[in-house]
């Protein structure tokens, strides 16, 4: 479909007829939108005068899974982001905040691009804003982690396939299993899906399929060889983030994910098993999940083993090894998002009374998604443990089990994890 084509409202003749210059103004909107909302940590830090506090204390963990890079220390996992990180200033902290906003230009950047380029009547195209600007939102709250920078990289192989650029799109989801593994567990169903959507459409040919395995199996293969590749110590590597960042617990906590391995997973998996709250966090966040499905009516253009493959294998592998319920919720909903938008032919518009009805539920649908991700987290509830924390903010005023602290978890899991931060890899 060419970008200049185009397509009556939704609502009927009055609707207008969309066009190039339109559709390009509505996206610079969309990206200048998006890229504020990832600055709301910053902004409600300023607000409440709590720049210090941020600096001191929110950002610590973040900056010290930056701290952590190839230029200081040799073949380590995740390594990239914090190199990328380094390459704005040394200061640890502020290196994280550059990296944060930096992430979020690139997030805006291509979800403006592929917002662009997706010619649907103006409903869905609202509709498909606001769940973006609602999962900004929630991103922007928790500034500092490198789920944008993975999120813009997934956004950067859409386009890609798009583009019938199959080698780049595999490039691209590999490059960031150096920043963070969700980058692989999310893409490669994202792309397994856009394979079997276009497949299904006679648009792929197998040797294309073959070349995409083999790039994301020889990635896999070096991300697996990095224990024996040149590396510092754990203990080397806790020494000088120690310097960089600061030494306390937020710190040696993050140290202890970034360099425990399997130990860490293991850890990780035992404290699911314990968490009372576990299997409601899991719940809440495919109920989230499927409120982004309903509001972006995924399966236009595809059937919906697709949208499930797409969605939901990546949310329940990182659900069931690592209780950041939140954040792996967010990265579902992103990848039905690229899903949905990326579709060969958007829905077209239409009188029909059934096809105006089922818009008007779908942005009825992003609402709720609103609701349930835009309010501001109250002090307490984890913002990267709760799909909803409305929900959690109901549990701590009951009289019902809690969610355990991380030195209840450790205690029982790990008791002696400081261990991995005087060890050799």
């Amino acid at each position: 479909m060419q970008l200049g084509r185009s397509l009556p409202g939704t609502f009927g003749p009055d609707g207008g007829r969309p066009t190039h210059r339109r559709y390009v103004a509505e996206a610079l909107l969309l990206g200048a939108l998006l890229l504020a909302a990832s600055g709301r940590f910053f902004y409600t830090a300023w607000r409440n005068n709590e720049l210090g506090l941020l600096r001191e204390v929110f950002l610590q963990y973040k900056a010290a899974t930056l701290a952590v890079d190839f230029a200081d220390f040799g073949a380590v996992h995740r390594g990239l982001g914090g190199s990328l990180a380094r390459m704005f200033t040394s200061d640890a902290v502020d290196a994280a905040i550059a990296f944060h906003f930096a992430s979020a230009l690139g997030v805006a950047f291509v979800l403006a691009l592929l917002f662009a380029r997706f010619h649907a009547p103006v409903v869905r195209r609202v509709v498909f804003a606001v769940v973006a600007i609602a999962l900004m939102m929630r991103w922007g709250e928790d500034g500092g982690r490198t789920d944008l920078a993975v999120v813009a990289l997934l956004g950067a192989a859409t386009l890609a396939w798009l583009s019938g650029r199959i080698v780049t799109a595999a490039l691209t989801v590999g490059l960031g299993l150096f920043i963070h593994e969700a980058s692989v567990i999310l893409g490669v169903p994202l792309l397994a899906a856009f394979a079997w959507r276009d497949a299904s459409r006679g648009d792929l040919a197998w040797q294309r399929v073959r070349t995409l395995l083999m790039i994301l199996g020889a990635v896999l293969a070096l991300y697996f060889a990095f224990p024996w590749l040149p590396h510092s110590t754990n203990a080397e590597i806790a020494t000088r983030v120690r310097e960089r960042v600061g030494n306390n617990e937020a710190v040696d906590v993050a140290l202890y994910f970034a360099l425990a391995g399997f130990r860490g997973i293991r850890a990780a998996i035992c404290q699911n098993a314990k968490d009372p709250t576990a299997s409601m966090h899991v719940a809440m966040g495919l109920i989230v999940i499927a409120v982004t499905a309903l509001a972006l009516a995924p399966w236009r253009g595809a059937n919906r083993w697709m949208v499930l493959l797409a969605g939901l294998p990546g949310y329940l592998l990182l659900a069931s090894v690592a209780n950041d319920y939140a954040r792996w919720t967010l990265y579902a909903c992103i990848a039905l998002w690229l899903f949905a938008i990326s579709a060969p032919q958007a829905a077209l518009a239409s009188f029909d009374r059934r096809v105006a009805l089922a818009d008007v539920a779908c942005l009825a649908a992003g609402c709720v998604l609103v609701l349930a991700l835009v309010p501001a987290t109250r002090p307490g509830i984890s913002r990267v443990v709760s799909p909803v924390p409305r929900v959690d903010q109901w549990l701590y005023r009951s009289p019902g089990p809690k969610p355990l602290g991380f030195a209840e978890v450790v205690a029982r899991c790990d008791p002696y994890w400081r261990d991995v931060l005087r060890a050799s890899p």
